[in-house]
């Protein structure tokens, strides 16, 4: 094998290379897996014997591979190269969407243990939508004056929250007009998110949540539908991810018209 070259970079470095991967994937994908596990986690560039870059590979915690890249005139030895830097880094395990089917396929070759652990969700025109009403809902653009409110929300309903990240990501969004605010009889009961990133300008990233009280009783769905109609308003698909292990989620998403059109997987070396 020839002598390549495995070191951690700065992933500013590897825009370029980042852009040639977006550019090779044809199909929606999910703004949560590229921005929330692959840009927090660690970059390696991939060199050959004359140190040029020929491709990358990005670690998260857990020493699992999140993503793989090659260059082109490269792809021939992906086997190789994979095989290298699994080898180099001691990887147990290899986390990918289906949407990048190179590195999706090279993972199949080498691997023999694999499970599914998220649905990624379009849009179907060919899936009843369950476009239910509740007059005592109403809806409302989060402004900035709303961002303490949204935080402590989300902060308190979502699992495992960050307050420190959730503050920048709140006020991302609600400068992007891409957070929506639930309330039933003055309670606000749920947000609704419409994320749209430069890198898929056509689609719009739908995030839910309800707070644990009105949970089960058809907000989340009805909340999501909404989010879907305000996308579609805006000329945008809808898109959206939901893990395997939250069944109401998934059972919302799938009454609101989407289906799954990709997965994201774990294969165990």
């Amino acid at each position: 094998m020839k002598n390549y070259r495995l070191n951690r970079t700065d992933r500013i470095i590897l825009n370029d290379l980042r852009k040639d991967y977006l550019s090779e994937i044809s199909k929606p994908i999910d703004d949560y897996w590229e921005i929330g596990i692959v840009e927090t986690s660690e970059f390696y560039v991939i060199s050959d014997e004359c140190e040029s870059a020929i491709g990358y590979v990005v670690i998260n915690s857990n020493e699992v591979i999140v993503q793989f890249y090659l260059i082109d005139d490269f792809k021939i030895h992906g086997n190789l190269l994979l095989k290298f830097v699994i080898n180099e880094l001691s990887i147990k395990k290899i986390w990918l969407p289906t949407y990048y089917k190179y590195s999706f396929m090279l993972a199949c070759d080498i691997t023999n243990v694999h499970k599914v652990t998220d649905y990624i969700f379009r849009l179907s025109n060919f899936v009843n939508r369950n476009d239910i009403a509740y007059p005592i809902i109403t809806n409302t653009l989060a402004e900035k004056t709303d961002l303490e409110l949204l935080v402590d929300f989300y902060d308190k309903n979502i699992p495992d929250s960050n307050r420190e990240w959730l503050y920048n990501y709140c006020s991302k969004w609600i400068d992007n007009d891409g957070i929506f605010l639930f309330y039933a009889n003055d309670n606000l009961i749920g947000a609704g998110e419409i994320r749209h990133e430069d890198f898929a300008d056509e689609f719009a990233f739908l995030g839910i949540a309800v707070a644990e009280e009105y949970r089960r009783q058809g907000f989340g769905t009805y909340i999501t539908s909404k989010m879907r109609d305000i996308a579609l308003d805006r000329k945008l698909h809808p898109i959206c991810s939901v893990d395997l292990k939250n069944e109401p989620s998934l059972k919302m998403v799938q009454s609101s018209g989407f289906f799954q059109y990709d997965r994201i997987i774990v294969f165990d070396i």
